[in-house]
């Protein structure tokens, strides 16, 4: 499934930049039915989407940072306060599940997946 996703991924992600949009939109992959199956694998993908769209729209090596480092360099690089706090807090909770094996409810899950959908959708052009 990871590996399908990556792919799907790259490809949207190689076709949106040759309409030279600024923004990445979030991968196919990043849905509902991911956070059903393997729930350590559906934060990886969180997390990586978020790295990326950082990574990408911020000129930041957010993919080679550490959360805590990756949050330093947001408010240096001057990113907007709300973005850097859910980028944060999100990379957070995926650390969690990935590293610490938390499992968190169903509930949980799905706020977490609506905010990071929330997040690379609707910062972009001046809203950044």
């Amino acid at each position: 499934i990871f590996g399908i996703a990556r792919f799907a991924y790259f490809r949207n992600l190689k076709s949106s930049s040759a309409s030279q949009s600024p923004v990445i939109k979030p991968p196919v992959a990043l849905d509902n039915a991911l956070l059903e199956g393997d729930v350590v694998e559906a934060y990886r993908l969180i997390a990586f989407s978020i790295r990326e769209f950082l990574q990408s729209n911020f000129d930041l090596p957010a993919s080679a940072l550490t959360t805590a480092e990756l949050g330093d360099a947001l408010q240096r690089a001057g990113v907007n306060a709300d973005l850097s706090r859910l980028s944060r807090d999100l990379l957070r909770e995926c650390d969690a599940v990935i590293y610490a094996g938390y499992r968190p409810a169903t509930g949980r899950r799905n706020a977490d997946f609506q905010l990071a959908r929330t997040v690379l959708e609707n910062y972009e052009g001046d809203g950044l």
